[in-house]
């Protein structure tokens, strides 16, 4: 969705599976919104089992000289909603405890998110994506996001969860160690990407 954008008071939850690159395409958007938008911009972690979640949050925070913190150690949900500026929510993986579960989604209805992007690695199996994106349906995402398209030649997954979910594709990126490109491609855009990287079979 190459249209897609941002504004103050827009709230934008981040989330997918553990390793898709989710705390990464925090900071990338934090540094688009900053530094080409010169837009405000907050970050929050609501990740309490990743280890190092917070601190990685925090350093992208320092670097871009944006406010940050975390719901578990403040779980003030009024600092999280900030009118001022936009606020980018980073989650955990979504925990298979069911208890936690619904703690989780009962935090991230009361922010009320603008903008609820699914994160997924291009290098997950296209079948996993479908599964995946069906088990979250109830977090009504908006937009799909995929990381990591520089680390494979086949990008069929991009297509399945789009497929799966009925979202458009918000923006794709490479991996962290990348040029830290992250691209609003439209479809002509997308299918140039696909079409020059899928590997052909008769």
């Amino acid at each position: 969705d190459s249209k897609l954008e941002f504004k103050r008071g827009d709230r934008i939850l981040v989330a997918g599976p553990a390793g898709a690159g989710k705390t990464s395409v925090v900071g990338r958007l934090a540094a688009r919104l900053t530094c080409q938008k010169h837009l405000p911009v907050k970050l929050v972690s609501l990740d309490d089992h990743k280890v190092g979640a917070i601190e990685e949050l925090a350093s992208y925070a320092d670097l871009l000289g944006v406010d940050d913190y975390s719901m578990h150690t403040s779980p003030d949900s009024k600092l999280a909603m900030d009118r001022s500026k936009v606020v980018i929510f980073d989650t955990c993986a979504m925990p298979r405890d069911q208890q936690h579960l619904a703690d989780l989604k009962t935090r991230i209805e009361s922010l009320e998110p603008t903008h609820r992007l699914l994160v997924f690695s291009a290098l997950m199996r296209s079948s996993d994506v479908e599964s995946y994106a069906r088990e979250v349906d109830w977090l009504k995402p908006t937009h799909l996001v995929f990381t990591m398209i520089d680390l494979t030649r086949r990008l069929g997954s991009l297509l399945a969860a789009a497929s799966a979910s009925d979202l458009k594709i918000a923006m794709i990126t490479d991996s962290s160690g990348g040029d830290g490109a992250m691209i609003a491609a439209g479809p002509a855009e997308l299918a140039d990407i696909i079409l020059g990287r899928e590997e052909g079979r008769e």
